[in-house]
């Protein structure tokens, strides 16, 4: 990221930014992301739903995170 000055075409694509695997644990799905230097994900802007009507799921849970403040975004409990 180049500071102020950055656009759009600065970044990359969030399926570069941000590689997904799963896997199937027993009855859990375990899903890790592993992001790209200078890149972050927000844990409050996860949203988990299923695709299909036949399949429940229990809530999400997370890893204990690291708190970062963005310098362009502020505080995370903001975001």
């Amino acid at each position: 990221m180049r500071g102020i000055e950055s656009n759009e075409t600065d970044f990359l694509p969030p399926d570069v930014a941000f590689r997904v695997a799963a896997r199937v644990d027993g009855n859990e799905l375990k899903v890790r992301w592993r992001h790209c230097d200078g890149y972050y994900l927000y844990r409050q802007k996860f949203d988990v739903k299923a695709e299909s009507p036949d399949l429940l799921l229990s809530a999400a849970q997370f890893p204990a995170g690291v708190v970062k403040t963005d310098p362009y975004l502020g505080d995370p409990g903001n975001l």
